[in-house]
């Protein structure tokens, strides 16, 4: 028996598990079994002086609002206090106190009304057997969206929307849930952490990883290898290149580009300039039988990447050309050169070179490679004619292992099978009439090898799609902005967020990776300055998501929502539409009233002040009965300077306006610096608590918050609206 089970059944509660009456015992068996092994939702009794009172167990704070939501049909008030206790322990009863610090957000508790009379044993066994009954239609019901075993493609969308976000603790969550799903091998699952934490930017938890060295010596995707470069370009030289101290960046490449080398290996053509400036730096310390040809090769593709860098490289390349150079190599035989080409990061110019060796199994072997590292479908139309019409050699190069049939597999994905060979034609394959299942599977099966398309692309494709268009990406959306994050950063990124929402809304897809992503674009797009005619169409939609997932189980995603609505400026022609979702958002928290919780009806109470609209009173009865006091929830607080960082200061200043209210002693600074500076580092090092909006931070400001705390608390909030920075504030003082 666990401790609480032996806690449970001790001091403090009259009832003796081994003398219970049959009718109890039989009941409680099965969930005697289900707490001591925690998988799901259990209810224990308790008598004390008289009274008794049932205690349900439940997985997390989301399953103890759900479980309140129903007590509230199966029991009700007339047979319970829920009403005013609103399954709050009571933490002045050593018994309650025990269970909250064991499991602070999990428990719940009632008593069985009324105590006394003739009416109180009918109402013991009419409560027993409605908790029987629900419980039993709670295991027996198929498992939600939020809980059923997922395949590894839905997890990986999911993970697309963390990475997007910036949410760190869902995508921990998701890769803990991959990895429990058994589809992928070790070495897919070090692929997956490498992208993931370069998307979060995370780079030394890319570079710290154990799997890297492994990794490095393998051919991989070319996303893995994008990864990785962007995290030698974060960890080490991103500085150094922005401020071009030139001879610093290059010693601190020559200190750590060798235990990187594998990078030069199969290295795709580059998207980003992090990428580029790695691959140009191992170009100038390649041999020099190859190192003119793959510079001038990198050079010619600079402008295209970002304008101006092909003069910043050439820069560069004078500063490296200052030091001395290692006299060159006699020359080699031609494979000898197609394979240093290779090993050097010049995939095209080793594939050209492969291509003119005709029946060779080595060159045909390092033309698929190269081929399916370049990723287009003219390069795999090269390597593959070298197989055109010599089965013997075709055969070879399948017989030569894994890699090589991948790469071939990979090749004639992009050619024989029809695969599109990139986002642009993945899109006009949809747009002609490809079906969700085939669009879906190319990007499972081919995203990996293709690049992210231009901003200006990106726009066009989000304004001229169609809703049949809209509702395929809606369904890969995750995994297209996890490639294409800066559009969200462009000039029309209004345009672009309200797009992404309409096909989020047209998918139909329901799961914590969109509900990050709904509130990061909404968020996104109210910033951005958008039109009146934007808000008016983003709102449909974001109302048709919203309802869509509306349940006890999505209470403080809801809130988030409706604060983030709620607290931006808009133009006057959308305050209608406003108006009209706050309506729609109320209608629905007023249904699920019974799961509300005091830090959720603060918010709703925060966004009806700010608009100048009274709460409903069916929800100001509630606020009213189970508000608990600020000493109480927040108590570790009191008289204690708290700093609450995020870039959507209206959430801060909300979160700070209830802290106040709840806590008079408290000291509450707000702050959205998007740099370090001496306000930022003063607050930072004296306050006794940091909260850091991750979803909205900027990674810049984290570091430096980071760096001044030197240990003491920080709380990472992984959400934008003020009742995430509350729940995660109240946890602390748990």
């Amino acid at each position: 028996m666990t401790s609480l089970l032996a806690r449970f059944f001790g001091q403090g509660n009259e009832l003796d598990l081994s003398e219970l009456p049959a009718s109890l015992q039989d009941v409680i068996e099965p969930w005697l079994r289900i707490a001591d092994e925690g998988t799901g939702v259990a209810f224990l009794p308790r008598r004390w002086q008289g009274r008794l009172w049932w205690y349900g167990l439940t997985q997390d704070s989301r399953s103890r609002r759900e479980v309140l939501a129903l007590l509230d049909a199966w029991v009700g008030p007339t047979a319970s206090d829920l009403a005013s206790s609103r399954g709050r322990l009571d933490r002045s009863d050593p018994f309650d106190a025990a269970l909250a610090f064991e499991r602070p957000s999990s428990i719940l508790r009632f008593e069985v009304l009324p105590r006394i009379g003739a009416a109180a044993t009918p109402a013991k066994i009419e409560v027993r057997s409605a908790l029987r009954r629900m419980v039993r239609l709670l295991d027996g019901r198929p498992p939600s969206e939020f809980r059923a075993t997922r395949s590894s493609g839905e997890v990986l969308e999911d993970l697309g929307h963390a990475m997007s976000t910036g949410d760190r603790g869902l995508a921990q969550t998701l890769l803990i849930e991959l990895r429990s799903g058994g589809d992928l091998d070790e070495t897919n699952m070090a692929f997956v952490r490498f992208r993931v934490h370069a998307g979060l930017e995370q780079w030394q938890d890319v570079l710290k990883d154990p799997a890297l060295p492994d990794v490095l010596g393998m051919r991989r995707p070319p996303g893995v290898t994008r990864a990785i470069q962007r995290a030698v370009y974060g960890a080490h030289l991103a500085s150094l290149d922005v401020e071009e101290r030139d001879g610093a960046l290059l010693a601190a490449f020559d200190e750590v580009g060798e235990q990187y080398a594998g990078l030069t290996t199969g290295s795709p053509p580059a998207a980003s300039r992090a990428e580029l400036l790695v691959q140009f730096l191992f170009a100038i310390a390649a041999d020099k039988s190859t190192r003119a040809a793959l510079i001038d090769r990198l050079l010619d593709n600079a402008d295209a990447v970002q304008l101006g860098l092909r003069g910043r490289l050439k820069r560069l390349r004078s500063a490296a050309e200052a030091e001395p150079v290692l006299p060159s190599l006699p020359p080699r035989d031609p494979m000898a050169e197609a394979t240093a080409r290779y090993v050097g990061g010049d995939a095209l110019g080793a594939l050209e070179a492969a291509a003119t060796m005709t029946g060779s199994l080595a060159a045909a072997r390092l033309a698929v490679n190269a081929a399916a590292d370049i990723g287009t479908p003219e390069a795999a139309r090269v390597a593959l004619n070298m197989l055109a019409g010599d089965e013997a050699l075709r055969a070879a190069v399948l017989a030569s292992g894994v890699v090589g049939r991948a790469a071939v597999a990979v090749l004639e994905g992009l050619i024989e099978t029809g695969g599109p060979s990139g986002w642009s034609s993945w899109f006009d394959r949809v747009t002609a009439g490809a079906t969700r299942d085939e669009a879906v599977g190319w990007v499972n099966d081919l995203s990996d090898q293709w690049t992210p398309l231009p901003q200006a692309e990106v726009q066009a494709r989000m304004w001229n799609s169609s809703d049949a268009t809209l509702e395929v990406l809606g369904v890969v959306a995750g995994r297209f902005l996890a490639l294409h994050a800066d559009v969200l950063d462009g000039p029309a990124k209004a345009a672009v967020a309200e797009r992404m929402i309409a096909a989020l809304a047209l998918s139909g897809r329901t799961s914590a990776g969109v509900q990050a992503q709904v509130l990061s674009l909404i968020d996104t797009l109210l910033a951005a300055g958008p039109s009146g005619e934007q808000v008016e169409a983003a709102l449909e939609w974001l109302d048709v998501i919203r309802s869509s997932m509306a349940a006890s189980s999505s209470i403080d995603w809801q809130t988030d929502l409706l604060q983030t609505v709620a607290f931006h400026i808009i133009p006057k022609q959308a305050h209608a539409a406003r108006q009209r979702y706050l309506y729609s958002s109320l209608d629905d928290l007023r249904r699920l009233r019974t799961a509300l919780d005091s830090v959720a009806l603060e918010s709703v109470a925060a966004v009806c002040e700010s608009l100048d609209l009274s709460l409903p009173a069916d929800l100001e009865q509630i606020r009213a009965a189970c508000l608990i006091p600020g000493p109480e929830l927040y108590g570790c607080l009191a008289g204690r300077r708290v700093v609450l960082y995020s870039l959507m200061e209206s959430a801060a200043r909300r979160a700070a306006e209830t802290l106040r209210r709840l806590v008079p002693s408290i000291d509450v600074v707000t702050t959205g610096d998007h740099v370090g500076s001496e306000r930022l580092a003063d607050i930072s090092t004296n306050a006794d608590v940091v909260v850091i909006a991750t979803a909205s931070a900027k990674h810049a400001a984290t570091g430096f918050i980071e760096q001044k705390r030197k240990g003491r608390p920080i709380i990472y909030v992984h959400s934008k609206g003020s009742s995430a920075m509350l729940r995660e504030l109240g946890r602390f003082c748990e």
